[in-house]
This record gives structure tokens, C-alpha cells and sequence, in this order.
């Protein structure tokens, strides 16, 4: 009797379990229009939301779900929204915008009207009037504007490319926008950078500085192909390009006087290579691609001799600069794509205990690292 009685509960219990697990595992989105209008067809794309200045800009997306009109909701799960990620939505007769979701919430859009700005695109130039030296702007035609939300590592909403006089025109994103990022590339030219406020009078002037590629080969071993290779200025999005077969590559976009960072891109997990830097009107530069270290090892408080989880491991021996990992609940961590060469590895713990001082411990070790070796069981003690 008790087991009969039972029975139905333990059903109910579970499937209210299973249906709390998949509210979690999922993101759910609902949209209307502002004007009450009935929902068109919907095109949701999902980005990552994590900022990089390591990867392509802008990111390549999870994945995209079409929605028929009147089919205002819609959930995903992981392999679209691996915890939070940026959601843009497209549709007839609205503007382009986007919206950040995350699993296990309710994610409620309102559809706004489409809006539109226009600008021009040219070179600062320099003319004597009257003997007055007056600046002028010389149009550039065919430059590729793209309209972002959410900054330099958002969203790209909307394209449009600057006609014979310079002029171009962004149509049909989100007329609630407070502001758009403009990225502008054109050949020759360096990346140009604007946010601007949409509600302003007028439009965007971009004026464009001339540059030239700074040039260079990667040196790739024989088995490593450059299919799917990119090289990368850190701290300037968008400006990358693709590497030629024989491991050549010209790199346009750059500002004349920066030293950015370059970054190849899409190496896989056991290959890496020195810190490099290119100049606008420097030689040509080489890019030695190497085996790359692996390390592994354990954070310790130096008096206790106990474990520390959470403590941040990090170097700046590698190709972008400072690394960093947290340490597990063990105190192991793992830090791979290490160049060879001399690494100083740094470790950080703290503990912020409330109304009392906090504890900070710190420590180093500093060791040799041979291309392609791995290392195991490195003891980092922290005091």
C-alpha cells in the first residue's frame, strides 16, 4: 500500500526535477514589438560575449535559429549559449539588435522600428585658400563600414560601404540604440574607430589615415598547414588577415607608429611562438612557429604546506603577453602554449574574510623551458 501511495509522489517529484534541470541547461526568449504589431520572422544568431584580444573580431558565431512569424519564443540550449552569451536578432519591418541571454533565464525582447544614419568617409587633406591653410576632406570610396553593438568586441548589427563621394548609409538597426560602434576598413588605410551617439544631429564624419601592410612570413614546419591560420594586432579588433601557403603575410590597418602585439591565430593546442611586434615601414618580419611547453603543477601555502584553490598562476613569456589560470580545488593548475625560453611563473592567492584583514600570499618559481617539453608536478609555495 505505502509503495502505491508512494508511487505517484516520487513521478511527480521527478518530473518536476527534470523539468527544473532543463529550465537550467537552457535560455528562453520571448519577443514582441513595441507597436504591438504581430512578430516577423526572426533570425537569432548567438555570439560570445567573453571579451578577447587573442581572437578574430568579430567572433565567429555559436550557431543561428530561424523563427517563423508569429512564433514569438524560443529556447536553446548549450551548444548556443554555453552559459551567456550576446543574442542578435533580424527580421522584416524591425531594426537589427541584439541582447545579452544566459542559461536559465527568461529573456524578454522588445522589437523596435528600423533606423538609419548616414556619414562620409575621406582623407584629411591640406589646401592654401586666400593664403589661409584650410583642411580638407578628400572622399574615399568603397570603404566597408560596419555598424557593432555592445563596443569594438560586440555585435556587428548592420554593413554598408561609402559610395564615389564618400557617403554611406546604415539601414534597419534598432531605432532604441543609445549608440552604434563604427569600424571602417578600407585597403591602405588604417582602422578607424567611432561610437556614436545615435540620437545626435547630423552624422558621423570619419576621416582615415593612409598606411602601408607590414609584411612578414611565418617560419611553419613542413607538417603544420596554414589552412585556417590568421594573424592578429592585439588591441586593434578587426584588423587580421590570412596567411599564404608559403607562410607570407601581409598584415594592412595598422596605425603608423603603433607596435601592436601580432598574434597568429588558430595554431593548434601544441604549437605556439615568441612575443613578436610589427611597425608600419619596418622590415619584413619572421615569425618562427615552435613546439610549445606544457606545465603542470601545484599551489601551496609555504607554512601549512596545505593546497590553495582559486590562486592565480600566470606568466607573460607567451605570445600575448600575461597568461593566467586559476588553481583547482586540489591547488593543481595547467598552463600550456608556453614558448621556449626562461619562464617565471607567479602565483597569486587572497582571502577576503569580512570584518577582518584580509590574507594575501604570493611566491614565484623561475625556471628553463625547452621546446615542446612537459613538465609535471611543479610546487609554486606562496607566503
Amino acid at each position: 500500500m505505502l509503495v502505491r501511495l508512494l508511487a505517484p509522489l516520487a513521478i511527480v517529484v521527478g518530473a518536476w526535477w527534470g523539468w527544473q534541470q532543463y529550465r537550467k541547461s537552457h535560455a528562453w526568449m520571448t519577443f514582441h514589438r513595441a507597436d504591438g504589431r504581430p512578430v516577423p520572422g526572426l533570425v537569432l544568431t548567438f555570439y560570445p560575449d567573453t571579451m578577447s584580444f587573442a581572437a578574430p573580431s568579430p567572433r565567429p558565431p555559436f550557431g543561428e535559429v530561424a523563427l517563423a512569424a508569429g512564433d514569438g519564443a524560443v529556447s536553446v540550449g548549450r551548444e548556443l549559449v554555453p552559459g551567456t552569451a550576446f543574442l542578435r536578432y533580424r527580421g522584416d519591418g524591425i531594426g537589427t539588435g541584439y541582447a545579452s541571454v544566459g542559461l536559465g533565464n527568461d529573456s524578454a525582447v522588445e522589437l523596435q522600428p528600423a533606423a538609419r544614419l548616414q556619414g562620409r568617409i575621406g582623407e584629411t587633406g591640406k589646401a592654401f585658400v586666400f593664403g589661409w591653410r584650410n583642411f580638407l576632406l578628400r572622399p574615399i570610396a568603397d570603404a566597408a563600414i560596419t555598424g557593432f553593438g555592445g563596443g569594438e568586441h560586440g555585435v556587428p548589427l548592420v554593413e554598408a560601404r561609402s559610395d564615389a563621394d564618400g557617403r554611406f548609409e546604415l539601414r534597419d538597426f534598432d531605432a532604441s540604440m543609445v549608440t552604434l560602434g563604427l569600424r571602417v576598413l578600407k585597403p591602405g588605410y588604417a582602422m578607424a574607430w567611432q561610437e556614436w551617439e545615435c540620437g545626435g544631429t547630423g552624422g558621423p564624419v570619419i576621416a582615415l589615415t593612409r598606411t602601408e601592410p607590414i609584411r612578414g612570413r611565418l617560419l611553419l614546419p613542413a607538417d603544420l598547414p596554414t589552412d585556417g591560420l590568421q594573424l592578429l594586432a592585439r588591441g586593434l579588433p578587426g584588423v587580421a588577415t590570412s596567411i599564404a601557403a608559403d607562410g607570407a603575410f601581409a598584415l594592412d590597418h595598422v596605425t603608423p607608429g603603433l607596435l601592436p602585439k601580432l598574434l597568429v591565430h588558430g595554431l593548434p593546442p601544441a604549437w605556439t611562438h615568441l612575443e613578436s611586434r610589427g611597425q608600419v615601414g619596418g622590415p619584413p618580419i619572421e615569425i618562427k612557429i615552435l613546439r610549445s611547453g606544457v606545465v603542470r603543477g601545484y599551489v601551496l601555502d609555504l607554512v601549512s604546506q596545505r593546497p590553495l584553490a582559486g590562486a592565480m598562476v600566470w606568466h607573460r613569456h607567451g605570445p600575448t603577453g600575461m597568461t593566467a589560470v586559476k588553481s583547482q580545488a586540489d591547488g593543481g593548475f595547467t598552463i600550456d602554449r608556453i614558448p621556449p625560453g626562461e619562464l617565471t611563473l607567479g602565483a597569486h592567492w587572497e582571502e577576503l574574510r569580512p570584518g577582518r584583514k584580509a590574507i594575501s600570499l604570493a611566491g614565484q618559481r623561475v625556471f628553463e623551458v625547452q621546446e615542446g617539453q612537459q613538465i609535471a608536478d611543479v610546487i609554486i609555495r606562496v607566503e
